[in-house]
């Protein structure tokens, strides 16, 4: 359960593949919860600029044995995640809620 952060803390919590996969699915509290309440804290453009920089997750490390498991099982994850949260965002919080 999470009960504070800092805005970026909760946009990698948001778009997290590791340790919070229920989470980060649309019909979780936390994901209800953050978007229902994202207008209160942050700008539309301040978090779709935070999601884009989220979606640009960083090469593969050195001295991670395979790069591959890394694209597979954190970089394509994230990036996923990223889309998932912005198709919401588009496709019903602009359109219903007047989030302008």
């Amino acid at each position: 359960m999470v009960k504070a952060g800092s805005f970026n803390q909760l946009v990698i919590h948001l778009t997290s593949p590791l340790d919070n996969a229920d989470d980060a699915q649309s019909g979780s509290d936390f994901f209800r919860t953050f978007m229902m309440t994202l207008q209160t804290f942050a700008d539309p453009e301040v978090f779709v600029a935070k999601l884009i920089e989220r979606y640009s997750v960083p090469a593969c490390p050195e001295g991670i044995p395979s790069s591959k498991n890394y694209e597979l099982d954190l970089k394509h994850p994230v990036q996923m995640r990223v889309c998932n949260v912005l198709y919401v965002l588009f496709f019903f919080f602009f359109r219903d809620s007047g989030f302008s």
